[in-house]
């Protein structure tokens, strides 16, 4: 039963997506994806007097988290069917004896991109369905409660970094899908 809403290999599988073009792993992507939202968490924790969220904020977290489900989603859709066409094209091709293959190692490619997009995508979907959740820990414990202060919060900052940050990885790797001609 656990198994079937473990999120372990989404999570590992957007992580393993932030390499460049051949493959290999940037330290800045790590450290813009982690090291920026693990400072602002440490950052409500120090600061946890002065940064105390209303519970009008608390509401517009759980509304972004609700809307950005809702849209990536819709994405996710739009992405596999691409994927879906790109791989009967490969399919194809595979079946020509004279088939062009540049044209084929650059729709290998932009599948493997979708790949990856969808993985971010996943990601983006967990992280939003987290954050809703911190969200309403902090609002049903109130912002005095210990797990708020040290917890809860400090968590809901380090998703909403994460997931903006993701987000925009989310609209570059379909823009440079659509933009890149094949």
């Amino acid at each position: 039963m656990i198994a079937k809403i473990d999120v372990r290999k989404i999570v590992a599988t957007h992580f393993a997506s932030l390499i460049d073009g051949k493959g290999n792993q940037q330290w800045g992507d790590w450290l813009l994806f982690l090291g920026i939202p693990v400072a602002c968490a440490l950052m409500m924790i120090v600061k946890k007097g002065e940064w105390v969220l209303n519970s009008d904020s608390l509401s517009t977290f759980v509304n972004l988290g609700s809307i950005f489900t809702a849209l990536f989603i819709s994405v996710l859709m739009l992405v596999f069917d691409q994927m879906q066409k790109t791989d009967d094209k490969l399919k194809a091709l595979a079946a020509e004896e004279n088939s062009d293959f540049v044209y084929r190692d650059n729709l290998f490619a932009r599948l493997m991109l979708m790949n990856e997009v969808i993985a971010n995508i996943a990601y983006s979907v967990v992280v939003s369905i987290l954050l809703v959740f911190t969200a309403l820990g902090c609002q049903f414990l109130g912002s005095a409660h210990i797990l708020t202060q040290y917890f809860f919060a400090p968590a809901r900052l380090f998703l909403i970094a994460n997931l903006l940050l993701t987000a925009l990885l989310i609209i570059k790797r379909p823009y440079i899908l659509v933009s890149t001609a094949w």
